[in-house]
């Protein structure tokens, strides 16, 4: 047991009142503590952007992408602090790169880049808010659907099979049958060709949605990439990727693919558009939707959707396959269909109920419709008609009995009880008759 020899003075609560400057010094930082901006730290925007790309980088299959999206970004707001880039100049941006020609689809790629920054600033105290989240998505067309007729595929592949190297005409032929990427084609390896299966594996480190699928080959595209191997093995000995240049990898191919396109005389049309090829290809021969998407790799239905204006100028394709095995499911029907008949008219009607008919088709002359208690208060103002002064309910029954030798039931005219029987059934029915009585002469 250790024993205390100078205990700790307890601190006695002063009387004083504290001074004006610490009342000051309390009000400012509770005030620095409710403004946002008050804990920034500042950061210009270019440093920022470097800081961002090296961090957010390692998570893309490819930094240069994001790097390009920043070049012209840097036009904008290079020399500005990041967490006084207001909304205003976000929009200024965008409504610049739109007059400039920029398509929207480009222009909202940037916009999500400035959304990515503005987060990961947030997170690192270098803004208070995000100002892109203020600014609405503009409409995008990603409608193009530039797919090859038959005629241009023969142009395109004869044209293909010219160029130098051999690697244009397989490579092509492959994209035709696959609707694989061009990225996924030139990384593509020979470990994940199944030439004796007839599949060919797209990995997840090359595919875009990072997904792996696994899409099969068709007979004539087997063929072919058998003798492209052979052809490279014989020429460069084994190599790891499927297509390559005189055994090295390929980067791009934009040069001799834009050649064989001006030599077959086919324009507006790019490599990916290849992919397009092979999804209308594939609806036009009677593929469905759900097994287009699993080959293509969409990770929704929205992208695959484009396609589906295809299937439908083939569905007339469809009617062999419709009806009764055997035989045709064809009723017999008359040669001649007779007209329906006119309705008859009553053989008797009391003088009474045309007289009736008569002053109803005058009530309602302009208008379109009477309400029960209205038809009996006009009727029980006329002379003829005293009987129709009194109870609703007792002259309903009334008028229904009067008009019962047409036809009319006393369902048909308006009664006392329920609120969805009203008299303007009447008003349709009793001028009618009345019409029809005065064609006939009867009125």
């Amino acid at each position: 047991m250790s024993i205390v020899l100078f205990p700790a003075p307890v601190p006695v609560p002063s009387s004083q009142p504290p001074s004006d400057d610490g009342i000051l010094r309390e009000i400012l930082a509770r005030v620095r503590s409710l403004d946002p901006v008050a804990n920034i730290k500042p950061r210009l925007f270019e440093d920022a952007a470097d800081e961002f790309i090296t961090v957010h980088g390692v998570t893309l299959r490819s930094v240069e992408s994001v790097k390009l999206r920043f070049v012209g970004l840097h036009h904008y707001f290079d020399g500005k602090l990041v967490h006084e880039i207001t909304t205003a100049m976000v929009q200024d941006m965008i409504a610049d790169r739109l007059q400039a020609g920029k398509k929207p689809a480009t222009v909202m790629r940037d916009r999500s880049q400035m959304s990515k920054l503005f987060s990961w600033c947030i997170e690192r105290e270098h803004a208070a808010f995000n100002p892109v989240t203020r600014i609405k998505a503009l409409r995008q067309d990603n409608g193009r659907n530039r797919y090859l007729t038959v005629a241009e595929v023969d142009r395109l592949m004869k044209e293909a099979q010219r160029a130098r190297g051999g690697l244009l005409a397989p490579l092509i032929f492959t994209a035709l049958h696959t609707g694989a990427r061009r990225g996924e084609l030139l990384k593509l390896e020979w470990r994940f060709v199944d030439l004796d299966a007839g599949t060919i594996t797209f990995i997840a480190e090359t595919t875009k949605t990072r997904r792996t699928r696994v899409v099969p080959m068709v007979p004539e595209l087997v063929e072919v990439l058998r003798d492209w191997r052979a052809t490279q093995r014989a020429c460069f000995g084994e190599r790891d990727r499927v297509f390559t240049y005189e055994g090295n990898t390929v980067a791009s191919i934009k040069t001799a693919f834009n050649v064989a396109l001006r030599r077959a005389g086919i324009t507006d049309f790019r490599f990916h558009d290849l992919r397009h090829c092979f999804s209308s290809f594939f609806m036009m021969n009677g593929g469905d939707l759900y097994r287009l998407q699993t080959l293509l790799g969409h990770t929704t239905p929205m992208m695959t959707q484009r396609y589906s204006h295809l299937s439908a100028e083939y569905l007339q394709k469809s009617r062999a396959h419709i009806g009764l095995p055997g035989r045709v499911n064809r009723p017999v029907l008359p040669t001649i269909i007779e007209p329906p008949a006119p309705p008859m008219l009553p053989r008797s009607v009391p003088a009474e109920t045309v007289a009736l008919l008569r002053d109803l088709r005058e009530m309602f002359e302009g208008r379109k419709y009477l309400l029960s208690r209205d038809i009996l208060a006009r009727l029980a103002k006329m002379p003829r008609w005293y009987r129709f002064a009194g109870p609703k309910m007792y002259t309903c029954r009334v008028l229904a009995g009067m008009l019962r030798p047409l036809g009319i039931k006393s369902s048909q005219v308006g009664h006392a009880g329920g609120s969805s029987t009203k008299g303007y059934r009447l008003g349709k029915l009793a001028p009618a008759f009345a019409r029809y009585l005065d064609n006939e002469g009867r009125g």
